[in-house]
């Protein structure tokens, strides 16, 4: 490092100033039409988590993370791809994901693809997943099923010094401490499902969803208004 980059001069800049956004959530339901299309693509989310650099070593974030990977994340076993992929065949690609900055708020966002014939059906299946994580009891091996997934898959993320320094760089950008990483680790194993169920009713508001739907409506399985007044964006 000093060899190849010691002579370069630092300079004493600041980091741009993001002012404070007032977060606003109203739910709504958008169609955008495409009669030639035999495929709908869904998506669904608000506004949602925002990390405080002022109180970095946060347990709800790390609870965040377990709900994250539980409820939508990579592995086939998260309970969106379990249950709209593998037990009802709906969806080949279907994950929920928090997006989360220090800067800005970050946000909930959910996303499948699926049958025009099983729009309405899809949506209305991740609204249940949705409502159960928030309201019905976790199963503790459940939980430490999505621990463990995540100790190792976050142990990927710092197996070379390229990974170190990128995971460094990102903790630098964005205010937080170096030792963030080792924050995430030693809390991972105390989070429990109180912990889960109290940010999935802070961070997911089903009634403030913003549920966008790409489709040929004339070929949905029930009516978009179904769920909802819609909202036409485009024809």
């Amino acid at each position: 490092m000093e060899e190849a980059f010691g002579k370069w001069k630092s300079l004493n800049t600041e980091p741009p100033h993001f002012p404070d956004t007032e977060v606003k959530r109203k739910g709504s339901i958008n169609l955008i039409i495409r009669e030639n299309a035999n495929q709908t693509k869904i998506r669904m989310g608000h506004i949602s988590f925002k990390l405080n650099r002022d109180n970095p070593y946060n347990k709800e974030y790390v609870a965040l993370l377990v709900l994250d990977q539980l409820l939508g994340g990579q592995a086939f076993t998260s309970r969106l791809k379990k249950k709209i992929r593998s037990e009802l065949g709906l969806s080949y690609n279907v994950f929920s994901m928090f997006w989360t900055s220090c800067y800005y708020p970050g946000s909930f966002v959910v996303s499948a693809s699926t049958r025009s014939d099983t729009t309405i059906k899809t949506i209305q299946c991740i609204l249940e997943e949705l409502r159960k994580i928030r309201e019905e009891p976790i199963q503790e091996k459940e939980i430490e099923n999505v621990k463990n997934f995540l100790m190792n898959s976050y142990m990927s993320r710092i197996d070379s010094p390229e990974k170190i320094i990128a995971r460094l760089l990102y903790y630098e950008y964005e205010g937080l401490p170096l030792d963030y990483f080792q924050f995430i680790f030693k809390t991972l194993p105390s989070i429990k499902a109180n912990d889960i169920r109290e940010v999935a009713r802070k961070y997911i508001d089903i009634d403030s969803l913003c549920i966008l739907v790409i489709g040929n409506p004339r070929n949905f399985d029930k009516p978009l208004s179904t769920l909802g007044k819609v909202n036409i964006l485009d024809k």
